[in-house]
């Protein structure tokens, strides 16, 4: 496994924070680097023999075959799971058949609720659900649920569903860190996602290398998602 410098979750608010505050780069601007930055793994991890690879993957020409690859987006109602909304509305138009499932809430951040009605703009299929949903077979599932600020054992249709998850033959990968694992310690609470892949936004969050982790977060990548370099060298000095 590559050798990454690790930040505390909340050293890695503090450089969100200062990136729209000193540095003047929106939150929203942010948010659509990650999601498009996770969407162009996903097509080169799993789908670029189906990809026209002379070409950026934003180009990305969609095939009969591509078309049957299903992907299922899980999103909860933090902006863990708007970088779900955002993932999902690129698979969609590089030609991939795309279902979300968003946690129902009344308490939804701005920025899914931002996301959201750009998704129902391009006819993105999302779900509002308060329960766990019968998940239909797919390629690959995406945990965009709980972020790197939840903290305890997920519970109600949080916990369902991470249980759910984790019963499926898909593929699993997960946005920033696996939902359920407590993004300092490393240790996984009860449930927590066992993912084949967790693509990590800006640094890699400290609990994401503690041994305690190792059969939860699979392999690790860490994307950049256009934060200034010389904040990042700062935290990690």
């Amino acid at each position: 496994m590559k050798k990454y410098k690790t930040i505390s979750a909340k050293k890695m608010q503090e450089i969100d924070a200062l990136a729209q505050g000193k540095f003047n780069i929106h939150g929203d601007v942010l948010m659509e680097n990650a999601g498009r930055a996770v969407a162009e793994e996903i097509l080169n991890n799993y789908f670029s023999d189906l990809c026209d690879t002379n070409r950026p993957t934003s180009s990305c020409p969609p095939s009969e075959e591509l078309k049957h690859k299903q992907v299922i987006i899980f999103c909860g109602s933090g902006n863990n799971g708007g970088d779900g909304l955002v993932i999902a509305r690129y698979l969609l138009q590089w030609g991939l058949s795309v279902k979300c499932f968003l946690v129902d809430s009344e308490n939804y951040t701005p920025l899914v609720v931002k996301n959201l009605k750009r998704a129902f703009f391009i006819s993105l299929s999302v779900k509002q659900v308060s329960e766990c949903p019968k998940i239909p077979k797919s390629f690959l599932i995406v945990d965009a649920l709980l972020g790197t600020g939840s903290k305890g054992s997920p519970r109600g249709v949080y916990k369902d569903i991470i249980e759910q998850i984790n019963k499926e033959k898909s593929n699993v990968l997960s946005v920033d860190i696996p939902s359920g694992l407590d993004a300092d310690s490393g240790k996984p609470n009860s449930p927590c996602i066992k993912a084949n892949l967790t693509l990590t936004l800006g640094l890699v969050k400290d609990g994401l290398l503690k041994k305690d982790a190792e059969n939860f977060v699979g392999e690790i990548k860490r994307l950049n998602i256009g934060l200034p370099e010389e904040l990042l060298k700062s935290y990690l000095i």
